[in-house]
Order: C-alpha cells, then sequence, then structure tokens
C-alpha cells in the first residue's frame, strides 16, 4: 500500500479519478491553492472511476456517496466533498 494524491479541481460540482480498486482516502486539503485528495492505495491493482462531487453548505448530500471531508476557502466559502464507485 502507498499513499498517492490526486489533485480536484476547483469550481466543478462532480468530477471523475482514476483510482485503485483499493483506494481508502486518508485527507482532504488545499495544497498550493488546490484541492487534494490523499488516499491509500496499492498500485498493483487495476484502477476504476470514483465520482467525486462537491456540495456547498445548505445543499443537499447526494445519497450513497461517502464523505471525504470540507474545505473552507480562504475567500469564506466551504464546500463538503464526497465520492462514490
Amino acid at each position: 500500500m502507498k499513499i498517492w494524491k490526486y489533485s480536484l479541481h476547483t469550481g466543478i460540482k462532480q468530477q471523475c479519478l482514476d483510482v485503485p480498486q483499493i483506494a481508502i482516502p486518508r485527507h482532504l486539503g488545499m495544497q498550493g491553492g488546490m484541492v487534494a485528495l490523499w488516499a491509500q492505495v496499492d498500485p498493483e491493482g487495476q484502477t476504476s472511476q470514483v465520482e467525486v462531487v462537491c456540495v456547498a453548505t445548505g445543499e443537499p448530500v447526494p445519497e450513497g456517496y461517502s464523505y471525504l471531508g470540507t474545505i473552507q476557502f480562504p475567500n469564506g466559502l466551504v464546500f463538503h466533498y464526497f465520492w462514490t464507485r
């Protein structure tokens, strides 16, 4: 198992990532002005797509998605990130 970083585009409500089938999210944070997701992965495994959804405070949470974390941006906006396979 290794830790890999995935950059997420800000301002995009839904996006897909190719990740190994064994991927455990470990941290969601900011790095260099970008949102990044760090996950513990099995790099030898096959990859599959996960869908990442960004939800603003007050918006409905999508059913069947797992919580990744919350980012508070310097401009005061707060977004909550979820994913599903």
